[in-house]
């Protein structure tokens, strides 16, 4: 009621004969000189730029985030343009943690950071109830595009996990974490957390390791010195990480700060196994990816 009021009160304000628009300066008198909105479909002026004149589609709703997309989007009977990697929506990475978690069927699933909702389909698709958080606010509305798109029943989240994961008491069948770790500035905490929500974990990251130097020298320089993280009861030294110039890119989707700290691959299974994840399978180990040495593992807390 209180909304109607305001609309009608605002409504009496407007101008209601040609002499009072004429004296209105918001009101542009045809051939004033004015800038006039262009005529969308039907000759009918585009009042705004925010609004669309097409018919709906769903690449309408893609193209709200042109040029910013990852992943391809399949759509299902339209062809469509968005992104240039279709790989997200089918990883093998997801297909073979689907594989090793155990029957997901009905199982709540937490996803972080899920970027365009790629590896929440593929979830979901096993039989998840996924919560997905994401922090950054691109990558979350464009999850709701592709939820709206696909029909998930997902429930995407907008912030960032590790507040969430402090205070929270909620436990979950299961943890997938692709691509986040190496983007912290504590990644020995995010472990740590992740220990306390989940007895099942599934994680695709980067590490350090000492012959990056000779090996990869372009990611190599991208490093500035060491620190010590420490949680849980397990401490151990952490990389720092340079983005540089990466955050100004349109397409960007690292951290929240302008370093994060790579751990190295040993810490990582070690932190995991002194709170009880014993049960480790590995798997996508590449010393050689392109941008910096990467490995998958499923752990699981044993009895």
């Amino acid at each position: 009621m209180a909304g109607y009021l305001r609309r009608r009160r605002a409504a009496r304000q407007q101008p209601s004969t040609p002499a009072a628009a004429a004296s209105d300066p918001g009101s542009a008198a045809p051939g004033s000189g004015d800038a006039r909105p262009s005529a969308g479909d039907g000759g009918v002026a585009q009042v705004n730029e925010r609004y669309s004149t097409a018919a709906p589609s769903a690449q309408n709703q893609l193209d709200l985030f042109k040029g910013a997309w990852t992943s391809a989007v399949p759509v299902p009977g339209e062809v469509t343009t968005s992104g240039p990697r279709a790989d997200l929506f089918d990883d093998g990475r997801i297909d073979w943690a689907i594989g090793r978690l155990g029957p997901l069927a009905g199982k709540r699933v937490l996803e972080l950071g899920p970027l365009e909702a790629g590896h929440t389909m593929m979830l979901e698709r096993a039989g998840a109830q996924v919560v997905a958080i994401e922090a950054h606010s691109g990558a979350f509305l464009r999850c709701l595009v592709v939820k709206n798109l696909l029909d998930l029943r997902a429930r995407f989240q907008f912030g960032d996990f590790l507040p969430y994961l402090r205070t929270a008491e909620e436990q979950f069948d299961a943890v997938v974490a692709s691509g986040v770790l190496y983007h912290m500035t504590r990644p020995v905490e995010l472990l740590h957390l992740l220990a306390r929500h989940t007895d099942r974990l599934f994680m695709w990251t980067h590490y350090w390791h000492a012959g990056l130097a000779e090996e990869r020298p372009d990611v190599a320089a991208r490093f500035e010195g060491t620190d010590v993280d420490e949680a849980g009861g397990y401490r151990c030294k952490v990389h720092r990480y340079a983005y540089r110039e990466g955050p100004a890119a349109e397409t960007f989707c690292g951290g929240t700060a302008p370093n994060a700290a790579w751990m190295e691959r040993d810490d990582i299974l070690s932190s995991l196994a002194s709170w009880g994840f014993r049960d480790v399978e590995v798997s996508f180990d590449e010393p050689l990816a392109p941008h910096g040495p990467a490995f998958a593992f499923v752990a699981r807390r044993s009895v």
